[in-house]
């Protein structure tokens, strides 16, 4: 795991780029048939490989954003406030900010 800011950016990045390949190798395989064909993904192509490769290219740049957005502390403080929101108020429609609690029944 990573020790240093520098070393975090590198394993985010990293780990970006090998999701987002992952799942487009997925999509692609699943948009071609080959989950419906007899011996599923085993009779994966490299042309699939590379369709993904293609597709993934810009992709990672996006999964790294966005995980830094909402994987860091201030996205986890901004889920738990909500939740604890609506942990309180169960029946009706909460809106949080800052730690405060709003309900709405007409939303």
């Amino acid at each position: 795991m990573p020790k240093t800011k520098f070393q975090g950016i590198i394993f985010g990045i990293l780990m970006s780029i090998t999701m987002a390949y992952g799942m487009e190798v997925y999509n692609v395989a699943i948009k071609e048939g080959y989950a419906a064909m007899p011996g599923g993904f085993s009779n994966l192509t490299n042309q699939i490989f590379l369709d993904a490769l293609l597709e993934a290219a810009y992709m990672w740049i996006f999964v790294f954003l966005f995980s830094n957005l909402w994987g860091n502390r201030l996205g986890h403080r901004s889920i738990m406030s909500a939740v604890r929101c609506i942990s309180r108020q169960c029946d009706a429609v909460c809106l949080c900010s800052r730690g405060k609690c709003a309900s709405d029944p007409y939303l």
